[in-house]
């Protein structure tokens, strides 16, 4: 290698992840059904938290635009915007949230 040339450092590569195999885990700990969240014109809070849990977990693995994970969820890729922000807040102020944000995060090994 020539005096001038610089290596550049390896970007770590991610691992793949297969984001509807990650759905239906985390769905199924939560036990709750995702594609009542792509079918229903209106979801309860509670149902809206669970799905913005796992549109969460969905984004911060990084490897899904907000376009591609609002089709899984029937929203644009601004709402999905709109929703983990609103989630971050969520999970700020709510201990027992975190927790069970983080228990599911580990059990399925993201």
């Amino acid at each position: 290698m020539s005096p001038t040339r610089r290596c550049r450092p390896k970007k770590k590569i991610k691992k793949s992840i297969d984001a509807d195999a990650v759905i239906i885990k985390a769905a199924k700990i939560l036990n709750c059904d995702p594609r009542r969240y792509r079918k229903a014109l209106r979801i309860s809070a509670a149902e809206k938290v669970n799905r913005d849990l796992l549109i969460y977990l969905l984004w911060q693995t990084g490897q899904l635009t907000n376009q591609q994970i609002g089709e899984k969820f029937g929203l644009s890729y601004s709402a999905v915007s709109r929703r983990v922000r609103i989630f971050k807040d969520l999970l700020k102020n709510n201990r027992k949230l975190e927790d069970q944000f983080s228990q599911i995060k580990s059990l399925i090994k993201i």
